[in-house]
């Protein structure tokens, strides 16, 4: 048996110093990450949960922005059930969000 410490490939995608620049340009926003983000990623973060509880963060916290490191499939139930909150997806090393 060949045992691998594996990775999920969207949250090893973020980019650190991306994240960073976005949370600059948005100092208002919370930055919430998935567990399985590199942990990096998870220090700077203000809060760290499951899918289903970072739903729930995004809809209860008083916050009114969000930096979201996670998959892009989260964002659109993000925006269904906090609809007047900013919903940012973390970038990644390339363009574009981390897109599953």
């Amino acid at each position: 048996m060949i045992l691998w410490d594996g990775a999920c490939i969207v949250h090893e995608a973020f980019s650190l110093e991306r994240i960073a620049q976005q949370m600059v340009e948005n100092p208002m926003a919370k930055l919430i990450a998935h567990p399985e983000s590199e942990a990096p990623i998870l220090q700077m973060a203000h809060f760290v949960g499951s899918t289903s509880a970072l739903l729930d963060f995004v809809e209860k916290d008083s916050a009114n922005a969000f930096i979201i490191a996670t998959e892009e499939g989260i964002i659109h139930q993000m925006r269904k059930r906090a609809p007047h909150k900013t919903i940012i997806p973390a970038l990644t090393d390339d363009e574009n969000c981390a897109c599953s």
